[in-house]
Order: C-alpha cells, then sequence, then structure tokens
C-alpha cells in the first residue's frame, strides 16, 4: 500500500455516492497581508465536506490523478488498466472520495478487506477468532487542495467508518511522517527490513525437496499455507504465553517487581490465494508493458516435508529492480536457507540487485538466521506499518485496543 499524501477496486456496478457520508468543517479564509503573523497560514472558514464511496468514474479521475505519483514506467493507460485489473482479485474492494460542497474530489483512496486473526492470551488453550480487516491504500490530496486538512479528515472519517461496520482492524502503510496517521487513530509499527544482496549465495541442503508456485500450482499451495496457518498461530501464541510466564517468575524472584505485560493478545492477517494472485497481476501489468524476458512464471517455492517444511513467496519488483519476499516460514534455518537460495536465484535471473523482506514476529522466521551471518536489519523509510486494532477486551465497546494487541505477521503480502 502506498500512502504520501497524494493511499489506492472491483469496478462498482452502480453509483453508491449515497451509501455513506459523513460532513467535517473547515477554516478557509485567507488572513489578511497585513498580519504580521500570518507566515503564510490559513484562517479557514466553514465548509463542509462529505466522504462517499466513489462511482467506477470517480475512482477513474481519482486514478488518472494520482499517475504521477505511482505510474513511474508506465503510461498513463497502462497505470490505469493496472489499477482496474488487479481488482479482480481485491477482496470487497472499495473507492473512497472526499467531496467538498461543490462536489469536487478534494481527497480519495481506497479500502481492501482481508480476512484475519486474533488469539486471546488470556485463555489456557489458543482459541483463535477470525474476523475480517480493512486496508487503507492510496490516500491522495491533489496539490492545490493540500494543506488544508483533508487528509486528516478523510482518515478519521475512514477509522470511524470501518469501526462501525465491526472490522478487527484497519492497517496501512506510510510513505510520508507517521504522525500524521498517528494524528488519525493509528498507531506506528517497526518498519524493519532485510534487504540481501542478490549475488550473496545460501548454503542449501539438497535433501529439502520442494515444488515451485506457480499460476497452475497456486490453488494447492495456498491450500497448504491457509492449512499451515493455524499451527503456525497457535505456536506463537505457545511462545508469547511462555515468554509471559518466564517474566512474570522473574518477577517474582527479583527485588524489583515490573508491571503485568500489557499485551492481551496476537492478532494479524490471513495469507490467502487472492493476495498472492494480487501482486502477480501487478507483475504480469509490468512484465507486459516493459517486454520483461524470461517473462515471470514462478513466484515462490514450499517444502512440505514433515519436519522439514516451509514456504516462500515472492514477487518482481520490475519497476524497483527488486525481488520482494511476500511471506516466509520455514521449520528451520536449514530449510529457510535452501528456500531463500532459490529466490536469491530468481533476482540473479531477473538482474535485481536485492531480495528484500520485512522483519516480522512471526513464529515460523528468527532474524537470527540472517543477522548470524551478517546481513543487518535496516530501517526503511517507506511503507511504515501502521495500524488501529479495534479486537474487544473484556466488556468493553468496540474501541482501540491497539496497545493490548501484538500484531505477529507484518509481511509484504498484506501490503497493496
Amino acid at each position: 500500500m502506498f500512502l504520501t499524501f497524494l493511499t489506492k477496486v472491483a469496478k462498482p456496478t452502480t453509483s453508491l455516492n449515497q451509501l455513506v457520508s459523513f460532513s467535517t468543517t473547515f477554516n478557509y479564509r485567507q488572513s489578511s497581508s497585513s498580519s504580521s503573523s500570518s507566515n503564510n497560514r490559513y484562517n479557514f472558514k466553514m465548509e463542509e465536506v462529505k466522504l462517499v464511496k466513489a462511482t467506477w468514474e470517480q475512482f477513474k479521475k481519482s486514478t488518472y490523478d494520482n499517475y504521477e505519483a505511482w505510474g513511474s514506467k508506465l503510461t498513463v493507460e497502462q497505470y490505469w488498466n493496472r489499477e482496474a485489473d488487479s481488482k479482480e482479485f481485491a477482496q470487497n474492494h472499495r473507492p473512497w472520495v472526499l467531496l467538498n460542497k461543490d462536489e469536487e474530489i478534494v481527497a480519495s483512496c481506497e479500502t481492501y478487506e482481508y480476512d484475519s486473526f486474533y488469539c486471546n492470551l488470556e485463555s489456557d488453550q489458543p482459541d483463535i477468532q477470525y474476523a475480517t480487516s480493512q486496508g487503507i491504500a492510496s490516500v491522495f490530496v491533489e496539490q492545490k487542495y493540500r494543506g488544508k486538512g483533508y487528509a486528516a479528515s478523510l482518515m478519521k472519517h475512514l477509522n470511524a467508518q470501518v469501526k462501525n461496520e465491526g472490522s478487527m482492524m484497519t492497517d496501512l502503510y506510510s510513505d510520508i511522517e507517521p504522525k500524521v496517521y498517528e494524528k488519525c487513530g493509528w498507531h506506528i509499527h517497526p518498519a524493519n527490513t532485510f534487504i540481501i544482496d542478490s549475488e550473496i549465495t545460501m548454503k542449501i541442503d539438497s535433501d529439502i525437496t520442494y515444488k515451485p508456485v506457480t499460476i497452475d500450482t497456486i490453488d494447492t499451495v495456498s491450500d497448504w499455507i491457509i492449512k499451515n496457518n493455524d499451527l503456525y498461530i497457535k505456536e506463537k501464541w505457545f511462545e508469547t504465553k511462555s515468554e509471559q510466564q518466564q517474566q512474570q517468575q522473574n518477577d517474582t524472584t527479583s527485588s524489583t517487581s515490573s508491571s503485568a505485560s500489557p499485551i492481551k493478545y496476537i492478532y494479524g492477517k490471513l495469507m490467502k490465494k487472492n493476495h498472492i494472485m494480487w501482486h502477480i497481476k501487478q507483475v504480469q501489468t509490468y512484465a507486459n508493458a516493459l517486454d520483461t524476458k524470461p517473462y515471470p512464471e514462478t513466484f515462490g517455492c514450499v517444502a512440505n516435508q514433515p519436519g522439514n517444511g516451509g514456504y516462500i513467496i515472492w514477487s518482481h519488483d520490475i519497476r524497483d529492480d527488486c525481488l520482494n519476499i511476500l511471506s516466509v516460514a520455514a521449520d528451520n534455518q536449514v530449510v529457510f536457507y535452501t528456500l531463500l537460495e532459490k529466490a536469491l536465484e530468481e533476482a540473479r535471473t531477473y538482474k535485481f540487485k536485492h531480495v528484500m523482506f520485512w522483519v516480522n514476529d512471526w513464529s515460523k522466521f528468527r532474524s537470527e538466521w540472517l543477522t548470524n551471518i551478517g546481513i543487518e536489519i535496516s530501517v526503511r523509510e517507506g511503507s511504515v506499518p501502521m495500524v488501529c486494532s479495534f479486537v474487544k477486551q473484556g466488556d468493553q465497546e468496540k474501541v482501540d485496543t491497539s496497545s493490548s494487541g501484538k500484531w505477529i505477521n507484518i509481511e509484504k503480502f498484506g501490503w497493496i
């Protein structure tokens, strides 16, 4: 997901502008030039704006408007086709626009639905609960409308909207100063990343067998991943629970006690076939537009041997010459190195300089598998993860409980 002020639908079949509407006020009157303290600031008069679900025509206009922000290496028509065609794989995709009193679009964005999960740590056993969440993408404000509070209004209304709809959480990936979104209800998470030189080779185990992820095998692969998701979540639940219990034991033997852990639940998104296909569609758009050779056909590999299982899913960032790891899981370090080497081989095939993946808290990946061989964690400047979780705790109403939760799989597959 891209978020600069400038963050991105299945095609609506009817106009739904009146489905959702909000209003807010702004002060627009520019202070007089004689004011010594103005410093080009604005005093605003009252003006109503409303947030509505966009029509197809409004979505197309917003897409054309943000082309310069995100359409690098594509023509404007190719960019529009990329946006329109990829929505085939988007789950409950909705475009939104903020309109002023003259019905002009002053800001826009999109939301996507994800199947998600949470698991309370205060239970005796890991009881996984399933829900849906909303990802926010393509937040954009035209240059002439910036600095007037429209983006903040858009985001605050969206936060209220997804909460009122019963979403478990809402996330975005910020390319601007995160404080902008913090003020609107989102909480920042570390943007830790491994950037691996594609010329590095991993020591692999020839006994580890794997199958490639292709369009033809993706159904089988995604089914296998889904079946293993529950196992990984439960393992993380036990791991987190054990850490908390150990901390409690340490506190009882320590002369100085610390407060109980504020983390009451773990949560995250579930990667499914449509998420992988959305990224593959992006790859195909650029490959066709730029006549990429060889045409990308492999998007990861899976090892499903007992005790030596795992998977790695990737996408080709042809625009920025990088292989992005969407998700990775491995039973052990040997399997991880074997899977990672396949990704490095794919990067070298396309002369990409790097393989990149986000550092997460998943139970099937350990950062030390890379830091122990000299690959350091870096902090990326863009795509900073931010979230607002509404997982209910106790008898409280639907409120922001982000500080009580732990987002355990901040992975690239969830970025749009």
